[in-house]
């Protein structure tokens, strides 16, 4: 039974039936919400820390499966800055990039995950 629970999950997730949405601040409001809901890195208190979060010189993208589109799987959040952060509590994937001038970090947490 367990292997056969596993071969169709493994069916399901495919990376063919997922599909990497850019999340902006012009995304529907109930997606909004559930981003700044799972969201167990930096805990967002108002609707403007997820403005700021979706602002300049950031980005964030969801993996959300065709099944259920509006619910997202895994959320990664970037952001350019001139100087490396150092405030950032993950356990899971954490890169930093340098250029001549710039910070790149990304972060990734999968959605229901709350050890940090």
């Amino acid at each position: 039974m367990a292997h056969h629970l596993k071969d169709i999950l493994s069916q399901w997730f495919t990376p063919q039936l997922l599909e990497l949405c850019h999340i902006t601040w012009q995304s529907p409001c109930d997606l909004l919400e559930k981003i700044s809901t799972y969201e167990a890195v930096h805990s967002l208190r108002h609707w403007k820390d997820l403005k700021h979060r979706l602002g300049t010189n950031r980005r964030c993208f969801a993996f959300m499966h065709r099944a259920v589109p509006r619910e997202p799987i895994m959320i990664l959040h970037a952001a350019l800055t001139k100087e490396p952060a150092t405030d950032i509590r993950v356990s899971t994937v954490v890169v930093v990039c340098q250029d001549a001038s710039n910070y790149y970090l990304f972060y990734i947490f999968n959605v229901g995950t709350t050890e940090y």
